[in-house]
């Protein structure tokens, strides 16, 4: 379409404007295709010109109104401007007083186009270069603003830079003090942590020594209380020689008189372990002790009824040696004592009657001398029950 447009509407608006090219009266889009306005070899002509260049203008002719319209009320259109407009036309157009020849009312019409052509055009230029004017007016502003807004956020931005970069130097100062601080602090408590650790080392290196010394004088003490056992022993067994003797001579004084009889006097025999019988009621646990190992060097069983007793005795050692020595010496008498000794408050001794029981039997049924009580106490169940049935074969053989 060769009819110039508005080019100051908002690409945002809804409706497209057209101008007429003859009047410069504005025109809707929609005029085109309601008959408000029209096409006239590719211009857009509104609707009073378009009456006017048909020759509704003539001596007693009437504008054609629009369908559904008063004819002095048309969208887009000032009466006043189009009878200016009329008039101007009319100037350069006359109205022919007869009609001579289509021709030349044609050549009248193309040369009114022209003038009307070469008025809108030169009209439409100074517009257009006003509004260029204006436009660039504009933008010089607009990049004037621009610049100073640029200047104004960088000045601001070099401002928040400058902070930015004073407070990562504050905390990283700050960090580096505090790692400082804590490695410092970490240095110390290894010091500290040294230092309690060799006085850790130095003490317990003064307490071996001390338990070494203790032991070494706790074994010269037994070494003397065992000489003084022997040679209170020795003692006993001369004291008790004689107090037998003694007795026996007494008894047979007193059963047979020497002068009435001539008969030689018996030599008087000491029973048997007398010395060894006598220590076992020691108040001494070291002299007990050794009374049950001289019991148990023996070798006979016949010790056997008076070291049962023994398994009851109030030193943990003691009892220990008295199991072992029953184990030793294979003794079917000491079956059933030893299993009571299974027992006993301490797993030292428990261990000991159990090493017993397996010489004199073969058997250990599992028992565990450092087992809890109620398995200790299924384990000495069953021994009792073997040996309740077994009891007999054994006392058989021997």
């Amino acid at each position: 379409m060769s009819g110039h447009t508005n080019s100051g509407v908002d690409e945002g608006q809804a409706m497209k404007i057209h101008f007429c090219d003859l009047c410069n009266e504005s025109v809707p889009e929609g005029d085109l295709s309601t008959g408000k306005a029209f096409l006239r070899a590719g211009r857009v002509v509104c609707v009073t010109c378009d009456a006017l260049m048909s020759g509704a203008n003539e001596p007693g002719g009437a504008i054609p109104p629009v369908a559904g319209e008063h004819p002095a009320q048309h969208a887009g259109h000032h009466p006043a401007r189009h009878a200016a407009t009329s008039r101007s036309v009319a100037a350069h157009v006359p109205a022919p007083a007869r009609r001579s020849g289509g021709g030349t009312w044609v050549g009248l019409v193309a040369l009114a186009f022209a003038v009307l052509a070469a008025w809108f055009f030169s009209d439409e230029l100074s517009r257009v270069q006003g509004d260029q004017e204006a436009l660039s007016a504009d933008l010089g502003r607009g990049l004037t603003r621009l610049e100073t807004d640029v200047d104004e956020f960088s000045q601001r931005a070099r401002g928040r830079s400058a902070a930015l970069e004073m407070r990562l130097q504050e905390d990283l100062n700050s960090t580096e003090s505090a790692i400082e601080a804590a490695v410092a602090s970490l240095r110390e408590d290894f010091r500290t942590a040294s230092s309690r650790m060799e006085a850790i080392e130095s003490g317990v290196a003064q307490l071996s020594e001390s338990l070494r010394e203790s032991e070494e004088g706790a074994g010269r003490r037994l070494d003397d209380l065992m000489a003084q056992a022997m040679k209170s022993r020795k003692e006993f067994e001369g004291l008790s020689t004689r107090l037998e003797q003694t007795e026996t001579l007494v008894a047979a004084g007193a059963m047979v008189a020497p002068a009435a009889r001539n008969v030689a006097a018996e030599p008087v025999r000491p029973p048997r372990f007398a010395a060894e019988l006598a220590d076992l009621v020691s108040t001494n646990a070291g002299t007990r002790w050794n009374a049950v190992q001289a019991l148990g060097e023996t070798g006979d069983p016949d010790v056997v009824p008076h070291l049962i007793p023994i398994l009851k005795d109030p030193d943990v050692f003691v009892r220990m040696a008295v199991a072992r020595v029953f184990g030793d010496l294979g003794a079917p008498e000491a079956v059933e004592p030893l299993i009571g000794a299974l027992e006993d408050e301490e797993p030292v001794v428990r261990e000991a009657a159990m090493a017993g029981l397996h010489l004199i039997t073969g058997r250990d049924f599992d028992f565990d001398p450092s087992a809890k009580p109620a398995d200790r106490e299924r384990k000495v169940k069953a021994w009792r029950q073997w040996w309740n049935k077994a009891r007999d074969e054994y006392f058989g053989n021997a």
